[in-house]
């Protein structure tokens, strides 16, 4: 039974399943519609912290882990 906790599965890059909070959502969102001005920049902010995430996803699988799933939560990456 999926939460308002509960990561959903958005995309699969390389084999490592991409997931976001439903809270990253609401978040962004509620910013988006209080100041519509910044969305291009919280889009920016949430592509980059996907690609900082990945990379630490390919480095870890140059280095040989498995890598299952990528997480971005309102603190971040997991």
């Amino acid at each position: 039974m999926a939460t308002m906790l509960t990561p959903i599965r958005c995309c699969r890059i390389n084999s490592v399943d991409i997931k976001i909070s439903p809270l990253v959502i609401i978040l962004l969102a509620a910013l988006m519609i209080a100041n519509p001005d910044l969305s291009a920049a919280i889009m920016i902010l949430l592509v980059s912290l996907l690609v900082h995430e990945l990379g630490h996803s390919f480095a870890a699988q140059a280095l040989g882990l498995r890598v299952n799933e990528i997480v971005i939560t309102p603190l971040g990456g997991m």
